[in-house]
């Protein structure tokens, strides 16, 4: 079993994404055991054999504060949990992966192109070698794991983009690996009210879906 607690200041609607990357894993596992009753999706990388599990929900104080997987299979496991304020609710979806696109032997995973509203990039990669990754300027990252050094570690980064932008770049390895890139759609409010940037209050916008932790 594999838990981690969801940000800190997390509010009743905000829109949370929990990520659970694990080598080895049993066909059916992982599955979310905490919040009960919220479904995940399962996507296994062809060359690797490695599972990523995505669950999104809105949060509301039942639901706890942790993310709890089983996740009883081999080798290492990777967990991230995301939160994003004044996104959309009535627009989430039972599949919260647009796509995913594999590369080999890379040191650079190309981004696709985002559509209207934020989009959240999940690449990951098993590596014995890899120390660091810089994303491009269009992209603001996020949550990084990376796997420890000279063990074949599971790396999982994170990043993300307003929306509404043509293919941002690339994200560059200091490390040839097998990698896949994971696109998330967080669906966003078109009512022009007002998002509110933690903490912040001069960066506040409008239209636009914020990042909370």
């Amino acid at each position: 079993m594999a838990s981690l607690p969801v940000p800190a200041g997390v509010r009743t609607n905000d829109l949370v994404v929990s990520l659970c990357v694990q080598q080895s894993a049993d066909a059916d596992e992982p599955q979310l055991l905490a919040p009960a009753g919220v479904l995940s999706t399962r996507y296994t990388l062809r060359g690797s054999g490695i599972g990523l599990h995505t669950a999104v929900w809105p949060w509301d104080p039942h639901r706890g504060t942790r993310a709890t997987w089983a996740a009883p299979g081999g080798g290492h496991t990777a967990l991230a949990n995301l939160v994003y304020r004044h996104a959309s609710i009535e627009d989430l979806t039972l599949t919260p992966v647009d796509g995913v696109t594999e590369h080999s032997a890379v040191t650079e995973v190309p981004l696709p192109a985002s559509e209207n509203h934020t989009v959240l990039y999940a690449v990951l990669a098993v590596s014995s070698s890899l120390t660091g990754a810089v994303w491009p300027q269009e992209v603001t990252g996020r949550v990084q794991l990376l796997g420890e050094f000279g063990e074949h570690h599971i790396s999982l980064m994170t990043a993300d983009t307003p929306g509404g932008l043509p293919a941002p770049g690339a994200l560059r390895l200091d490390a040839t690996v097998d990698a896949a890139c994971a696109v998330i759609t967080i669906p966003g409010h078109t009512d022009g009210l007002p998002t509110w940037v933690l903490g912040d209050p001069d960066s506040s916008v409008l239209g636009e879906t914020t990042y909370l932790g």
